[in-house]
């Protein structure tokens, strides 16, 4: 469970980055979060974000929650 804290600032990284597109508003979202809770994170994180798909992000943006690993985000 997240706590208001994170809430407000997953509510803060979706606002900011409105002047993106979709795809790439919810690659950097996933790419903040992911950073918040796995740092540092490797090269290859940042490019498997920038070649997913739309819905491959927003899997990863649910599973994200759900994991205590990185390389879990990114299982099939």
């Amino acid at each position: 469970m997240l706590t208001m804290d994170e809430q407000q600032e997953i509510a803060r990284i979706w606002m900011a980055e409105s002047h993106l597109s979709p795809r790439q508003r919810a690659a950097h979202f996933l790419s903040a979060v992911l950073l918040r809770r796995f740092p540092p994170l490797p090269e290859w994180v940042e490019e498997r974000l920038q070649m997913a798909s739309m819905e491959l992000l927003k899997q990863w943006c649910l599973r994200v929650f759900q994991v205590q690993q990185l390389e879990k985000v990114f299982d099939k």
